[in-house]
């Protein structure tokens, strides 16, 4: 062919081939995780421990293994598909409390994820130790209003977006974390969260700059600050969504025992009325979130449809992942050999929408262990991670239920401030806020505006009988210094305790552990603490 032809042939076909492309539709399966806390190995939700007879009864969910399974059946069957997490890869099981991240990044690099954000429990063990598991990460941290440019360890390894190319399409991926994770977690003084949605459309604005019109946010948040959110918004097509470990399904929204909180994917109308479509696949990995969305040229989704896929026991492990968490399981058995007790009755967990029996054993417990140092007893119910089964009761069972460092703290408070406390733990319904209580009764209504949703409190007496909590008269309270210190949203006591004593001497899960081993078998537990009322 005559040279000049051919320059003339390119010049004027390649141009048609990109408009074309561009004004086409494009198809996008973003599949992705929240929550995960440290779960490598599937769970039996009732107890946290999976034995080979419930998986066989189909009793197991979840595991990185069956993950990598899906995952890699996803990517073989389609081109474009993007892997995502919401944060909270920390805290929740022995992998955690031995490896501190270090077995996260591993399998998050296996796996081929593609982009994370902050959760609020990647802050609890220090900037240092997060900074190491941010540069063992083979793809970004991204986060719009966490700012680390004066953490020593941080600065200069979270980006604010990242761009993908997906087959030649360019997806915008940012982040953003709870604002309050100053109150829920433990981060350096010099990591700064700033307002959320402000730092959002900052980012969105510079992506839109460069082109950029299809925009994923990836936000540790919680549910429904997320469609909030959303609502004033322009620019974010798809929210990933965590914190509030939310099961989202259009097949079992308002049906079946596990009844969905809202549809999958959430549908939402932004700022200028166009579609945000909002996901989450609840905790753990018991399922993998995915999500089918079609842009119009424009990168506005057209099309969407998805659910959340149960990693049961029909999807085969993947053999060489299922090696990889062998070797850093093995480590973790004699820990879960050594027998401290045994219940005749389960000990659930679900303690964040209310009173739960690991709650009330560990109120009970800290009473016990103070003596009369304290009348009352307060846990957050963030606190308990994992429940324990009828049976034994092994020493890891206690570990993985309660996996942080905290210390047993004693105060004395009037009852108006404590009336107030309790009013911000009830307030904090679904969340870790909500609490766990030993020598009260409270009576409450979650209908009820915040801070009014308590009708009445009484206080258990030395002869056992309940009498009402008094404003003026001084209580003695024993919790964790996470409370104390105002953790949970928990600033008045923070404010107004006095005689603090601090039990320096003995962990939060030492005093447990020596209460179950007191008073195993454990057959009963005194409930009824606290009652819903329509009053």
């Amino acid at each position: 062919m005559h040279k000049k032809i051919l320059y003339f042939l390119i010049i004027t076909c390649v141009p048609l081939v990109i408009f074309a492309s561009q004004n086409k539709n494009f198809d996008l399966i973003v599949i992705h995780t929240n929550d995960i806390h440290a779960h490598l190995l599937p769970i039996n939700e009732s107890n946290g421990f999976c034995s080979k007879q419930d998986e066989t009864n189909n009793k197991c969910f979840g595991g990185v293994a069956k993950r990598a399974t899906v995952i890699n059946n996803i990517r073989e069957n389609n081109k474009n598909v993007l892997l995502l997490d919401a944060g909270d890869q920390f805290q929740g099981t022995l992998f955690f409390l031995k490896y501190e991240g270090k077995e996260s990044s591993y399998f998050l690099n296996k796996l081929g994820y593609q982009a994370i954000t902050f959760g609020n429990h990647e802050f609890d063990i220090g900037s240092r130790k997060l900074a190491r598991y941010i540069k063992e990460l083979v793809f970004p941290m991204v986060s719009a209003n966490v700012d680390v440019s004066k953490d020593q360890y941080l600065k200069g390894l979270v980006k604010p977006y990242t761009i993908i190319d997906v087959n030649g399409q360019k997806i915008g991926v940012t982040g953003c974390t709870v604002v309050d994770t100053t109150n829920t977690s433990n981060p350096s003084k010099s990591v700064q969260f700033n307002d959320i949605t402000s730092s959002v459309v900052k980012v969105v604005n510079e992506l839109k700059t460069q082109g950029i019109n299809k925009i994923i946010l990836i936000c540790h948040q919680g549910y429904e600050a997320d469609k909030e959110l959303a609502s004033n918004l322009d620019g974010v097509d798809i929210i990933v969504g965590g914190h509030s470990h939310t099961y989202l399904s259009s097949s079992n929204f308002k049906k079946g025992n596990y009844q969905a909180k809202g549809r999958y994917p959430t549908v939402v109308n932004s700022l200028i009325d166009e579609p945000v479509l909002i996901v989450q696949d609840y905790m753990y990995g018991k399922y993998l979130g995915k999500l089918d969305v079609t842009f119009n040229k424009d990168g506005i989704p057209i099309k969407w449809s998805g659910e959340p896929i149960l990693l049961n026991n029909k999807i085969k492990a993947n053999h060489e992942i299922s090696k990889e968490v062998a070797k850093f399981n093995a480590p973790l058995e004699r820990m879960r050999q050594k027998i401290i007790g045994k219940s005749t009755i389960n000990i659930g967990s679900n303690c964040r929408t209310g009173e739960c029996n690991f709650g009330d054993l560990i109120a009970d417990a800290m009473l016990d262990f103070v003596g009369d140092k304290a009348e009352i007893a307060i846990i957050n119910g963030g606190a308990v991670r994992s429940g324990v089964g009828a049976g034994n009761i092994r020493y890891s069972d206690v570990l993985e239920a309660l996996p942080f460092d905290s210390t047993i703290v004693t105060f004395n408070i009037t009852g108006k401030f404590l009336l107030e406390g309790l009013e911000n733990g009830f307030s904090r319904f679904g969340f870790g806020g909500f609490p766990q209580v030993a020598g009260l009764k409270v009576w409450w209504n979650p209908e009820r505006p915040i801070g009014k949703k308590i009708i009445k409190v009484k206080v258990r007496q030395k002869n056992g009988n309940y009498l009402p909590l008094e404003k003026n008269k001084v209580y003695k309270v024993v919790t964790v210094d996470f409370v104390q210190k105002g953790g949970d949203g928990y600033i008045v006591f923070a404010k107004n305790l006095h005689d603090l004593r601090i039990y320096y001497n003995f962990t939060f899960v030492d005093v447990i552990i020596n209460y179950i081993e007191k008073h195993s078998p454990i057959q009963h537990i005194e409930n009824s603490r606290i009652n819903l009322s329509s009053g």
